[in-house]
């Protein structure tokens, strides 16, 4: 029975229609005209349900599984009528029944696999003319189907009856990949890295079913302590857990050459013209990230040949064999001063009153490494009125502009032509040596060979016997420090040594400095045959009286800081403070020029051979470069002093230099 969407019409099948029968398929219809109330009845009386004509009724149906007799009813009341009833009534036969159980396929080789209805029927049966067909709706399976897959199996009997039951297909791979590996080579980057991947070493891993991934076991980053072969394992494995592996070999190499750096540099060659520099002289921070093993030079020693700009290379060698190269220019520079050498000579004017030098005449072998330049004279050519004794100085130039210069004494004689009148005509001759007062450098003794073996200017008659005190109180802290005395006698000793040093030094009167030094005795003598041995005390005192002796002549003077003075309007090298007292000996007027590297305050005074000071000269802040004063012979308030040997003191923050200076009225 059923009734139409808009509930206008009931069909009713007929008896019977079920089934292969005669009546099979046919239906009655009937047409409603009329609002009507409509019920449904099952095959018991029982109402299922209720509507308007109208209303869309759900067709009934029945179970076919349940065998049995069925009848459903469709009545409809109209109003002011009498109802209509349908009545359906058919048998439903016994169909098949369906038994079904999982079964498990396993992919072959190719990643396929299949089953059959019958591996999953499990005993279905059909009561009533046998099963006519088995069919299941997936058969076949690949790697997408892996896992539980239902299927259905529909049994179908001899009369066209049918029956379904569900199974799983449970879809395996056992088959493991098969996993193939190459060996590679890395290299390393500029840090002294590197890494690998599993694909790297893949060489065609396959399986039936596609790789789920890969995986590489062992060491997969590396460094420098890695060049070389290394050992990895790679896993293949698919998606059902199946793997394989194999083994591959990741040799690890170095070929990144070091970073190398290079710096310019300057080189000095030494007193012998020579120079030698090292890797390090040149490297300017070169880097590998594996380790140097070296460096080497294309050239280390360097000669007089080499003035001038070099151009080096530096090869830096990483631990691993590469190598890299830089350049550098090597400057070198002669900055040795030349020596200078020179001989007194005596020429002897010609008719005309003229005589000439030349720098050959007084050079006396001078020396340069390196090769001489030039050499010249600060004066060549004498008259009558150089009779005499002259100084002259001789400027040694090397090849790189360096220089040195000596004094030599040219002595001026008129003794051939007699063109000159008397030199001591109407000046004193004291020692009547036939040299004049102005120009002897020993007025006061005959001595006409002028014979000045110290070249001071002051002729070896007239010449005292200088002592440093401060070097031979250097030398008596030595011996000092080297007696087997307790440390506290040493000291008492040393520091008053030191302190009586340093006095002289500064320009302290000699009397302070015999004190200190008679301090000293003093103290020793109270020692002796006790905290110091008898015969190292007599040592002591016996040294500390010459001391006090020579101070007290006035031949006691320090010495330290000595400096060579250095020719009029002549440079310094740098760093040094010079001093030249000029003309020497001097009878007017001397020249007193000095020479500072830098801006400094500066001292400088006059002092006669007993240690007193007896004119200042000036003191105060000097500039740096050189400055000339003058010193007339007189002491402080104009005194004119007595013809003498005089000591000029330059002293500066770097120390004191002394200059000797010969003075005749």
């Amino acid at each position: 029975v059923a009734l139409s969407a808009d509930g206008s019409r009931v069909a009713v099948g007929v008896p019977f229609n079920d089934g292969n029968g005669l009546s099979a398929g046919h239906v009655r219809a009937y047409e409603l005209t009329l609002p009507c109330q409509v019920s449904w009845y099952d095959a018991t009386g029982n109402a299922v349900g209720t509507g308007e004509v109208f209303d869309p009724v759900a067709a009934n149906e029945v179970d076919p599984g349940t065998p049995g007799a069925y009848s459903f009813f469709a009545e409809c009341v109209c109003a002011g009528c009498t109802g209509v009833r349908a009545e359906a009534i058919f048998t439903v036969s016994p169909g098949p029944v369906a038994g079904c159980q999982d079964v498990i396929v396993l992919l072959d080789a190719t990643g396929s696999g299949s089953t059959t209805p019958e591996a999953v029927d499990d005993d279905s049966f059909a009561a009533c003319g046998g099963i006519a067909s088995l069919s299941l709706d997936v058969m076949d399976f690949n790697c997408t189907d892996l896992g539980d897959n239902p299927v259905v199996l529909t049994v179908t009997d001899n009369n066209g009856n049918f029956s379904t039951c569900n199974a799983t297909v449970k879809v395996q791979d056992n088959i493991a990949p098969t996993a193939r590996c190459k060996n590679i080579t890395v290299q390393l980057n500029d840090n002294g890295n590197a890494s690998v991947t599993a694909a790297q070493v893949n060489n065609g891993s396959s399986d039936n079913c596609p790789l789920l991934g890969l995986n590489l076991t062992g060491q997969t980053s590396f460094d420098c302590s890695d060049v070389g072969p290394n050992a990895v394992i790679l896993t293949a494995y698919d998606p059902s857990g199946n793997s394989a592996s194999c083994n591959a070999t990741v040799t690890v190499k170095d070929n990144v050459g070091p970073r190398a750096r290079c710096e310019d540099i300057t080189v000095r060659l030494d007193e012998e013209g020579k120079a030698t520099i090292r890797a390090s002289s040149i490297d300017d921070d070169s880097y590998d990230a594996c380790g140097i093993a070296g460096f080497s030079l294309s050239k280390r020693r360097f000669d007089c040949d080499d003035l001038g700009d070099r151009t080096v290379r530096l090869t830096v060698t990483d631990v691993n064999g590469n190598s890299s190269t830089c350049t550098a220019t090597v400057t070198v520079k002669d900055r040795e001063n030349p020596d200078a050498y020179c001989r007194d000579i005596t020429v002897q004017l010609g008719p005309d009153g003229q005589a000439s030098i030349s720098p050959a005449d007084v050079d006396d072998g001078s020396y340069d490494v390196c090769g001489i330049e030039s050499m010249a004279l600060s004066q060549e050519d004498f008259t009558c009125a150089g009779l005499g004794t002259n100084v002259v100085w001789l400027t040694v130039v090397d090849e790189s502009g360096n220089d040195d210069w000596c004094l030599a004494s040219v002595t001026v004689r008129d003794d051939i032509f007699g063109t000159c009148p008397d030199p001591c005509l109407n000046a004193p001759d004291s020692d009547s040596d036939g040299i004049c007062d102005a120009v002897d450098n020993c007025p006061q003794d005959f001595n006409p060979g002028q014979e000045d073996a110290d070249q001071d200017g002051i002729g070896d008659a007239c010449s005292q016997s200088i002592v440093c005190i401060d070097e031979a109180i250097d030398g008596l802290i030595g011996y000092v420090e080297g007696l087997s005395i307790s440390y506290s006698v040493e000291r008492a000793i040393t520091q008053r040594l030191g302190l009586a040093s340093e006095k002289l030094c500064l320009g302290y009167p000699a009397g302070v400095v015999v004190s200190s030094l008679e301090y000293v005795i003093t103290y020793v003598a109270n020692q002796s045959g006790g905290a110091i041995p008898t015969a190292d005390a007599d040592y002591i005192i016996g040294q500390l009286l010459d001391m006090i002796g020579a101070l007290d002549a006035g031949t006691g003077i320090c010495c330290s800081n000595p400096a060579p003075s250095y020719r009029p309007g002549a440079g310094a090298p740098a760093g040094e403070n010079k001093l030249e007292v000029f003309p020497n000996p001097f009878s007017v007027q001397a020249t007193v020029r000095f020479f500072l590297p830098e801006a400094t305050a500066a001292t400088v005074e006059v002092f006669n051979l007993q240690g007193q000071r007896i004119q200042l000269l000036s003191s105060g802040a000097f500039d740096a470069g050189s400055h000339e004063l003058s010193w007339n012979g007189h002491a402080e308030g104009g005194k004119a002093l007595e013809s003498g040997v005089y000591l000029v003191r330059l002293i500066t923050a770097d120390g004191i230099q002394v200059r000797r200076v010969s003075f005749v009225r």
